[in-house]
């Protein structure tokens, strides 16, 4: 665990009449049965803390604080208090314009927690966490597409992906990235994101191409694979499709998460 003090942490990226960040979350590992997702689209407001074991997926209703500091995260959920803490240094996302759009961050779960098996289980989930900001502007796309992957407790990608209202195609996305790399900051000018669906219109593939701001490298390519053990729920203003994921990066295995969310 790092110490948070000394984390060089982005300032404050929503003005005071925004509604506030988008926060997500993802953990797991490709050897457990428990996978846990978690989606909060406004601070002060209930979010969704989806929670897999076996073959059965729940979605429970959930509240988060992030504290003033960014350092741990709580949630809480059925009386189940869950702690998120950092395990890397924080990267940066950078909007198609250049402009800081958030940060991701490789992240640990801890805490306890009831199964959908009614088991007790007491967790420590390797994952990652995100924040975008202002939330607000969410409800007026078509569609949130966000991709993430894990590989260690330093080295994260996530991808996330906003559809505007009337576009069907991928081509009008606007599309953020963020690479949490231990050994130098990654920034991404290009990335892209590509799915492949099932004919009940879930992810079963997707890739990633990330262009860095170096044209003389390659660019950075993940793949994942659903391991079909995902789920399709209603939220208020939601509707939210998660698969958990097999990933690969670099001949290296790791866990992660799709997130299809539809305001309604």
């Amino acid at each position: 665990m790092v110490d948070t003090r000394a984390l060089a942490l982005p300032p404050p990226m929503t003005p005071a009449e925004s509604p506030g960040p988008l926060r997500t979350f993802g953990f797991g590992d490709l050897e457990q049965d428990t996978w846990l997702a978690g989606w909060f689209p406004a601070p002060g407001t209930a979010g969704v803390l989806l929670v897999a074991s076996g073959d059965a997926v729940q979605a429970r209703e959930a509240q988060l604080s992030a504290g003033e500091t960014r350092g741990e995260w709580r949630v809480s959920a059925d009386g189940t208090e869950l702690v998120i803490a950092p395990t890397s240094q924080p990267a940066a996302v950078s909007s198609p314009e250049g402009e800081v759009a958030g940060y991701e961050q490789g992240a640990e779960l801890g805490g306890q927690l009831t199964a959908p098996s009614g088991e007790e289980l007491s967790l420590a989930l390797p994952g990652r966490r995100g924040e975008r900001p202002d939330a607000g502007e969410l409800t007026g796309l078509d569609s949130v597409r966000e991709l993430a992957a894990w590989f260690g407790p330093s080295e994260a990608i996530a991808v996330i992906a906003l559809r505007p209202r009337k576009h069907k195609g991928q081509e009008q996305d606007s599309v953020q990235a963020a690479v949490v790399d231990p050994e130098a900051a990654v920034l991404i000018i290009d990335p892209r994101l590509s799915t492949t669906s099932t004919a009940a219109g879930r992810a079963s593939r997707v890739g990633l191409e990330l262009w860095t701001d170096d044209e003389e490298q390659p660019p950075l390519r993940v793949a994942g694979e659903a391991l079909h053990r995902g789920a399709s729920v209603s939220a208020p203003g939601w509707e939210l499709t998660v698969d958990w994921l097999a990933c690969h990066r670099r001949g290296r295995d790791g866990a992660g998460v799709y997130l299809l969310a539809r305001p309604v």
